[in-house]
């Protein structure tokens, strides 16, 4: 996000903001990524109502932001999130099942734009999608295939337990807490690979680019590689016998 988009999504938000302060009803963001709700937390002092965020699940990564007056309260089941299962028609003659990629491209191939688009969710058969209601129809209709398999679409009760992304837990030791440390370290890439990755600008910190192979990391951030998958910084340990840094880490691929 440049400069420009960020002064617009902050005027956006402003603008839902007033609408409901002007209104007094509950107006609702599209699905905001990790930087952008970073970045409405930051303004929600200056604004003249209340926010809350939910993304159809707890722990939700892409999450609406509810703007509504202080006299109004929300319930989750205000948000205008549909909760859809995509199933393959015949999981035992698959090969490979289909990736987060494969179900996200399928969405996207029919026109749909990221922010009408929560998170998805690998099951054990298909993937729990969130979308905006709006959406909903329209997906079931459209979406017939997800990579190489044939699926169908199912509306899922607003209450389903779905099963969250689960990482795998890596103590990794770095000389120093550099983004291209730790890149290297998590993704077990050399590091001349990871300085080549962040300087194409294929790496975010927090959801937001980052070029500088120096730039800081610690405790709560989140890095992205885009098209390898995720880190998440949990706890520096301490340090070993030669004085490096124990950083504990979860990837998500």
């Amino acid at each position: 996000m440049d400069d420009k988009e960020r002064n617009w999504f902050i005027s956006r938000m402003e603008d839902l903001a007033d609408r409901a302060d002007q209104t007094g009803y509950m107006i609702f963001s599209d699905f905001l990524d990790g930087y952008q709700l970073s970045l409405l937390r930051d303004m929600q002092r200056h604004l003249t109502t209340e926010v809350t965020f939910y993304g159809g699940y707890e722990d939700a990564e892409r999450r609406m932001a509810s703007f509504y007056p202080s006299f109004l309260q929300v319930q989750t089941e205000d948000f205008p999130i549909e909760a859809l299962l995509i199933t393959p028609k015949a999981p035992q003659f698959l090969t490979k099942a289909p990736g987060h990629r494969d179900y996200l491209g399928a969405l996207m191939g029919l026109g749909i734009k990221r922010e009408k688009l929560g998170d998805i969710l690998l099951q054990e058969q298909g993937a729990v999608v969130f979308v905006s209601e709006d959406m909903a129809s329209y997906i079931q209709e459209g979406v017939t295939s997800v990579g190489a398999a044939d699926v169908k679409v199912t509306v899922q009760d607003r209450g389903i337990a779905v099963k969250a992304p689960e990482g795998k837990r890596i103590l990794v030791s770095l000389a120093s807490l550099r983004l291209d440390a730790l890149l290297s370290k998590g993704f077990a890439i050399s590091r001349g690979d990871a300085s080549n990755w962040i300087a194409a600008g294929k790496v975010q910190k927090n959801w937001r680019d980052c070029t500088a192979g120096d730039e800081p990391v610690r405790e709560g951030d989140v890095i992205t590689l885009r098209g390898m998958g995720r880190i998440k910084c949990i706890e520096e340990k301490g340090r070993s016998k030669s004085g490096r840094i124990q950083l504990m880490i979860e990837r998500f691929s």
